[in-house]
């Protein structure tokens, strides 16, 4: 919602996704991020769970999207115009993460949850070579000159790039095992979390600092 007009205060309604969107438990609309340049492009950025009906039965997904505004209302987005970006197929409402920010270097960041459940039992903890979940995100939204394109996945799309200093670009192996570089999701800016639902960079220091949920007796803050 927005709202205009200081003295005679007036709510417009900037988005609505209607049942795009999945909101049982810990799912629902979870980020939104303006790009920089927003003022000048329009552009701003959504992470949700999504539902869709295949038939027979619902599929989720973890989905990344962008959208533009109403080049004739700045008030409201245009739910028509939206570009998936990245739509990671989710088997539990659980742990979606959800903190989406675009760091000091232009990049965008993105936290997704572990998919759900105790102790890592679907085992997404600490895999670099399967799917986008347990850890944090950073993607180049421009696709500037020089950065690379994502290893194919189910989940990704061409609508962004890798910036090409990401800590797993280029990997060989990982903690022992051996990598094929084309299974490398090479999106992961950081990986072993299990809901890392928050985050934030430190104006001083341009430090990152993630909140993440424990399991059963303590929380966590990342730097």
């Amino acid at each position: 919602v927005v709202i205009t007009d200081r003295d005679a205060p007036m709510l417009h309604t900037f988005l609505s996704l209607g049942t795009k969107v999945y909101n049982f438990s810990e799912s629902g609309l979870l980020s939104l991020a303006f790009h920089p340049n927003y003022k000048e492009n329009g552009r701003l950025f959504i992470y949700y769970v999504a539902q869709e009906w295949n038939g027979t039965s619902w599929n989720y997904f973890n989905r990344l999207s962008e959208l533009s505004t109403d080049p004739n209302n700045p008030n409201r987005a245009l739910p028509e115009s939206e570009k998936v970006l990245i739509n990671q197929p989710d088997r539990h409402s659980d742990h979606n993460g959800g903190g989406m920010l675009f760091g000091p270097d232009g990049y965008l960041y993105l936290t997704i949850g572990d998919e759900g459940e105790f102790y890592d039992i679907l085992g997404n903890g600490q895999k670099l070579d399967h799917n986008l979940f347990a850890g944090m995100l950073r993607i180049d939204v421009d696709k500037r000159e020089g950065n690379l394109k994502p290893n194919p996945h189910v989940a990704n799309s061409d609508h962004y790039a890798i910036p090409s200093d990401n800590p797993f670009v280029d990997l060989t192996e990982h903690q022992g095992v051996e990598l094929e570089a084309e299974m490398i999701r090479t999106e992961f800016y950081a990986i072993g979390m299990r809901n890392p639902w928050r985050f934030a960079f430190d104006p001083l220091t341009r430090k990152l600092y993630a909140g993440d949920t424990g399991d059963h007796t303590r929380e966590e803050i990342n730097e």
